[in-house]
């Protein structure tokens, strides 16, 4: 263990997936993460679904009907970079035959929410996208979600039980869940999370938001370092325990 004493404020509040998924994939993660004295530098890949997410996001802003990939580029200009610029390349590919089957159905072509974040009394979330896809036996719409993605991780199905949890407090009926991967378009599929991985997640969620609020931060190195924004050394030495007093609310930082 490394022995000395640190002092960092946490930030109090509610709880996002990312911040969720940071803490099972590694407790310490998920602490430099929710400090104000660390600093994230963007990899690539981050600026990459930065912009990709504010293209998405502007595109239906700007558009009553799906452009021509000419179009869209001049519209928005310089990319980030080749790949980001591939990632909107497909988006909108992606949206042309989209308008179509919409067209087809008679249901709107632009989502209803985008980048739209619910709130509940612990947990966050922001929604890519959700769209109508069609009425229930009461006349009530039903949903479509779409989460943009880079490329197919083992947590995609994870996330979809979290977001179900949460849209399940709203009385928002989802039917049908889709995942769009920019580099791998091959992949796009709509896979409803199972009744088992919702139940895991929640049992998982009473033990993980408590250990959180008791301060529980220990570093658990493996191959997800190599794709850790923070990349630190010495950080499989780590073990941290923030114990915060119930009198005065500070924190007391021991390694």
């Amino acid at each position: 263990m490394i022995l000395m004493t640190i002092k960092l404020e946490i930030i109090d509040g509610k709880d996002s997936w990312t911040g969720i998924k940071n803490y099972m994939e590694c407790q310490y993660k998920y602490y430099l993460g929710n400090t104000t004295a660390v600093e994230i530098i963007p990899s690539d890949a981050m600026s990459e679904g930065n912009e990709f997410h504010e293209f998405a996001n502007k595109y239906f802003d700007k558009f009553d009907k799906p452009p021509s990939w000419k179009e869209a580029k001049k519209w928005w200009g310089d990319f980030f970079n080749e790949n980001s610029e591939q990632m909107c390349k497909g988006f909108v590919e992606f949206e042309q035959r989209r308008y179509e089957w919409c067209q087809t159905e008679k249901l709107p072509w632009k989502p209803i929410y985008r980048e739209k974040e619910f709130e509940t009394k612990y947990f966050t979330i922001v929604i890519d996208r959700l769209e109508v896809n069609g009425k229930d036996e009461d006349g009530n719409n039903t949903y479509t979600l779409i989460e943009y993605k880079r490329k197919p991780s083992p947590w995609d199905t994870k996330q979809l039980s979290f977001y179900h949890l949460i849209l399940t407090a709203f009385d928002i009926k989802v039917t049908k869940w889709a995942r769009y991967y920019a580099f791998m378009p091959e992949k796009n599929k709509f896979a409803n999370p199972y009744e088992k991985s919702i139940n895991a997640l929640q049992r998982k969620l009473g033990m993980i938001w408590p250990s959180i609020k008791q301060g529980l931060f220990r570093a658990t190195p493996g191959f997800h370092c190599k794709f850790c924004e923070f990349q630190l050394e010495g950080c499989d030495l780590i073990g941290l325990t923030l114990n915060r007093c119930s009198e005065c609310g500070k924190d007391n930082i021991s390694l």
